[in-house]
């Protein structure tokens, strides 16, 4: 699997826009993705920041999904979301619950 971080800074003022205008705009897209596994964000209200967790089975499946996405990457920028640090690699441990 491939996963990629994004570490950002949250605006409090704008994050449900941000989020309303991801669920119309960007999340369809990302769970039609060939590849696709999973997205989360996490919150860390504490530091005023939030983690996005993108995951796709391969390294070439996230690149070209992020590659059709250039224009959508810059609205959490634009609403304040501004990107702090950003990860990106091969998952090395990916732990599932027993059945």
């Amino acid at each position: 699997m491939y996963t990629l971080l994004e570490r950002r800074k949250t605006n409090p003022g704008t994050i449900e826009d941000t989020a309303k205008r991801a669920a119309e705009e960007f999340f369809p897209a990302l769970q039609a993705s060939d590849g696709f596994v999973g997205f989360s964000v996490v919150n860390d209200e504490a530091q005023g920041e939030h983690v996005v967790i993108m995951v796709w089975n391969t390294k070439e499946q996230s690149e070209a999904f992020l590659s059709t996405q250039g224009e959508w990457l810059k609205v959490p920028d634009a609403m304040g979301q501004e990107l702090l640090h950003a990860n990106r690699g091969e998952t090395l441990i990916d732990l599932q619950p027993t059945s």
